[in-house]
């Protein structure tokens, strides 16, 4: 993997900053940022909800917002703050039971019962989960540090923007995109109406080099929409699809489907959210590998006030066409589950929330898979503009074939078949491993229009060695600066190192948004 050349990111810098002034631009008269700190912060991009719980500070204009929970509904532009809300201003300070804000207005009224925040679909997953946002009404979420959860995976980054990239009145899921992560991504609006859009993008990608292409956008509402894009790389073209449509409330249907250098993949799922639980159908196909699998969630429940509990139940089939025919199609079943814990205040003002999941899966032949994560999150706002914060993550895996198990992994074992041949595929035994993650991390906002993150992480796995395994530390900065009034250009990087032996290349990012 190759770093960017510092040509490449002077010409595109250059590039960008000679072409701010394209397309749609935002109305002079900006709203400021809504700026939100909490022990967690949730946010839900269908329906389009950003949910804080646990110590919430709310900075909005010349007033500051205390309450335990607080929610703002995007598509209302409504801000909700509930359970033992203060607000100060120049003024004075008052208090109530629940504060509401209607951010077109501007004006706050105090409320005396508490308020109904925004309801959820059972089963949602939050798309962003962070400690600080920031939001800028219409535009975007800016999130530092954040945990994007992307097709079942979480991607921890110093910070990340969810950019509502959508003319006014038009439905919110035009902040959905087909476009692929990468490096550096230069978008420029070719055309806008309420329910279309094209754009054109420039990228840089350290897999795939230098790439250009255009993205399409057709929204009905927020349940139903459909975007393409094709970017053109030296390597090939790469094309990639992202369809959702509602077929009645509770019940969603969606594609996502990708094809480069001849590599093609498609997840098709189908979603019905009711009382009851969550039931969840998917089928997968990836290069001959064939997946289809069928979920069901039971609805959380609360235990003393400070956990959350969920359960799971699956099945799953599995096909791959490459292995031996007599283990062509694995039928295994599975259970979880979920317990999270509400925000708890530690010492020194610090907040602390907890999460534990479990996920064990049996097979129709002699094996067994297990999965559980441990999760701590520390967070502390040292000053108004600086906030810090710890974070510890304890992941175990187990794969067990009953006739033979081995404790340390040993990935070229083979299973051995019944004709005495040796059997390399998905069945091969390897053993447990476990994956242990400590960070700091440090984030600076004196002002709206310049902002910096800085981390540090540390991995200590097993098994770890030479050209085996994650790299001990990982350090990661991150700064923001507000251009032209209208955007925000951002740059960062990660640079893994340690003393295993090895080197590790860094991954360096560039993005503009409004």
């Amino acid at each position: 993997m190759k770093r960017m050349r510092p040509a490449c990111v002077i010409a595109l810098l250059g590039f960008v900053f000679a072409n701010l002034g394209l397309g749609e631009r935002v109305a002079e008269a900006m709203v400021s940022a809504v700026d939100i700190q909490a022990a967690q912060i949730d946010f839900y991009a269908n329906p389009g909800v950003l949910s804080a719980s646990g110590g919430v500070t709310i900075h909005l204009g010349a007033s500051i917002i205390r309450s335990d929970k607080a929610a703002i509904w995007v598509q209302r532009q409504e801000l909700i703050a509930s359970g033992d809300v203060t607000v100060a201003d120049q003024t004075g300070t008052q208090s109530g039971a629940a504060y509401l804000y209607p951010l077109d207005k501007a004006v706050g009224t105090f409320v005396d019962a508490p308020a109904a925040l925004p309801s959820l679909p059972q089963g949602a997953k939050p798309a962003v989960r962070s400690t600080h946002a920031s939001y800028l009404p219409n535009v975007s979420i800016r999130f530092a540090p954040a945990d994007v959860y992307v097709s079942g995976q979480v991607r921890a980054q110093p910070s990340y923007v969810y950019q509502f990239d959508a003319p006014a009145n038009a439905p919110q899921s035009f902040a959905m995109s087909a476009m692929p992560p990468a490096s550096v991504d230069v978008p420029i609006v070719l055309t806008r109406s309420s329910n279309f859009a094209i754009d054109a993008h420039m990228q840089y990608d350290q897999f795939y080099g230098f790439g250009y292409g255009v993205e399409e956008k057709l929204v009905q509402s927020d349940q139903t929409y459909a975007a393409f894009s094709v970017l053109n790389y030296s390597s090939g073209t790469q094309f990639n699809l992202l369809a959702n449509d509602q077929l009645r409330p509770g019940l969603t249907a969606s594609l996502v489907a990708s094809d480069i250098a001849g590599m093609s993949y498609a997840r098709y799922d189908m979603n019905d959210t009711g009382k009851s639980g969550t039931l969840d159908f998917s089928m997968l196909q990836s290069e001959g590998y064939q997946a289809d699998q069928i979920d069901g969630y039971t609805p959380s429940f609360s235990i003393g006030g400070l956990l959350q509990v969920r359960g799971q139940l699956g099945l799953t089939r599995e096909l791959h066409p490459v292995d031996v025919p007599s283990l062509n199609q694995d039928w295994y079943g599975s259970y979880g589950l979920v317990v999270s814990s509400e925000p708890v205040h530690a010492p020194f003002g610090s907040t602390l929330t907890a999460s534990w999941n479990l996920l064990d899966s049996k097979y129709d032949y002699d094996r067994f898979r297990s999965y559980s994560d441990l999760s701590f999150n520390l967070s502390r706002q040292a000053t108004r503009h600086l906030q810090l914060n710890f974070g510890a993550d304890f992941t175990q895996f187990g794969d067990t074939l009953f006739s033979s198990s081995f404790i340390y992994p040993d990935y070229g074992h083979p299973l051995l078949l019944p004709n005495g041949s040796a059997y390399y595929g998905p069945a091969a035994d390897t053993g447990t491993s476990t994956q242990r993650t400590y960070q700091v991390m440090a984030q600076y906002d004196p002002t709206q229009a310049f902002g910096t993150t800085i981390g540090l992480a540390y991995a200590h796995d097993f098994p770890q060695y030479y050209m085996f395994g994650r790299p001990e530390y990982t350090a990661s900065f991150d700064v923001r600066i507000r251009v032209m009034r209208t955007h925000i250009v951002e740059i960062g990087d990660s640079i893994p190192f340690g003393g295993l032996g090895q080197r590790y290349p860094g991954f360096l990012f560039f993005q503009v948004t409004r």
